[in-house]
């Protein structure tokens, strides 16, 4: 944008900008990325990347009870009693992590289970104006999310609670073990009982992790087939992403099984706790990984098929990476956000349609009603105004939006690209774009 654009809405950009902002997250598509956390309102339908990372310390916190295992005898230490109150202490409010953790992937097992029923009906509709195929890849799509909450989140979150109510509870208990009975509950609850849920969630874990290296396999093979179609930079970004999708897996399968190793030997010997410690860091690390590199925050998947005919996921996608690319070097290119939309400026209606590609539709029609509300002879804004609308409007965004968005469309592009290989469809893939 030029200075005389800047000065064209100069005593009402700041409304704009709020405005704006207030639209972004009551809208649609809400992307909330200028806070730290990936939460946003309530009020809104989104699949939230809200995974606490604080899960990663319940291994940490399961491992508390060392003192009462390690101190096994009569009479008991005093430093050993106070270190077995700390331990129990901890691990019994440490429960709340888990919790809550569990709270946050019901929310979006519901958001999920409602996205999958339109789907449905979608895919079963007779007029559907839709790509099947690309409603098939949201199904796919939404069945690993609905995999990954209820076994990557929810047994997990189950096994580690039980697990820390339990172990808590003996290591409490291992206070008072002078008294026989106490004694032996105590060495139950803080041993083989109390640690019995987590061989059986490595277990599924195995399962499931293999079922996501396997998924994302399949995306690889499809995109490398497809490349003559994608282009080398698209093909290099959603060959990354599988790779990461196949890495996470691994990794999380192996931190499970090891934690459910040492967690059967610190039951009856310390040596235990020195397999627990790799356990514990691959933990943390796992879930710092997939909420930074892998999940999203993002709409339901027909607020994008259905929005328009010819829902074009490869415009989109390569509009998204664009616009991310912007925004990160808003610091550095000043004339950067100009570059974006010289391509849209021959109009409002060419502006409106690109904002509609980035799912920012709703925020710049809303930002021109309340223009009009707010201006005494109720006149639409100019050209001007609009580019000045849509500058504000990608601005408040924010970055993290985009690359959400971009890390779901590139799944889901994945997810398509293999559907198309298996029903043999050719017609559709997209002819490479150059840029």
């Amino acid at each position: 944008m030029s200075s005389s654009s800047g000065l064209a809405i100069a005593d009402g950009h700041a409304i704009v900008k709020m405005d704006t902002h207030r639209h972004l997250e009551n809208g649609r598509r809400t992307p909330n990325s200028n806070s730290a956390s990936d939460e946003t309102p309530r009020g809104s339908a989104l699949y939230r990347n809200n995974l606490l990372i604080a899960v990663g310390f319940l291994d940490l916190a399961n491992a508390l009870d060392f003192p009462a295992n390690v101190w096994n005898q009569i009479p008991i230490p005093i430093y050993a009693m106070i270190l077995m109150g700390l331990g129990g202490g901890c691990m019994i409010l440490a429960i709340s992590i888990g919790v809550w953790d569990m709270f946050l992937a019901v929310q979006n097992v519901h958001f999920l289970r409602s996205e999958r029923s339109a789907l449905l009906q979608q895919l079963a509709c007779e007029d559907c104006v839709c790509d099947r195929a690309l409603i098939r890849a949201c199904l796919d799509m939404n069945r690993r999310e609905l995999g990954w909450e209820l076994l990557d989140r929810i047994a997990l979150d189950f096994s580690m609670t039980v697990s820390a109510f339990l172990v808590g509870a003996g290591t409490l208990m291992a206070i008072r073990g002078d008294i026989a009975t106490v004694f032996k509950i105590s060495n139950l609850l803080s041993g083989y009982v109390g640690n019995a849920l987590m061989p059986v969630y490595a277990l599924l874990n195995a399962l499931w992790s293999g079922y996501m290296w396997g998924r994302a396999r399949k995306h690889g093979d499809a995109i490398r087939q497809s490349a003559g179609f994608l282009g080398s930079e698209l093909v290099s970004d959603l060959q990354g992403r599988v790779k990461k999708h196949q890495r996470y897996a691994l990794a999380l399968m192996c931190t499970a099984w090891v934690t459910a190793i040492g967690s059967m030997i610190s039951a009856t010997k310390w040596q235990g706790y020195v397999v627990l410690a790799p356990s514990i860091v691959g933990s943390i690390s796992c879930i710092i990984y997939w909420r930074t590199r892998l999940g999203y925050t993002r709409t339901a998947c027909p607020d994008w098929i259905t929005s328009e005919p010819g829902f074009d996921i490869w415009e989109t996608l390569r509009a998204m990476k664009k616009a991310k690319s912007v925004v990160k070097n808003l610091g550095t290119d000043e004339k950067c956000l100009e570059k974006l939309l010289a391509d849209h400026q021959e109009s409002e209606e060419s502006l409106q349609a690109f904002m509609k590609t980035l799912g920012l539709n709703h925020a710049f029609i809303s930002t021109s009603a309340d223009q009009i509300s707010l201006d005494g002879e109720g006149s639409p804004r100019t050209l001007l105004q609009a580019q000045a609308d849509a500058e504000a409007c990608i601005m408040s965004s924010g970055a993290r939006y985009f690359e959400h968005n971009e890390r779901f469309l590139e799944e889901l592009a994945g997810g398509l690209l293999t559907i198309q290989r298996n029903e043999g469809i050719r017609n559709r893939l997209p002819e490479h774009k150059p840029g």
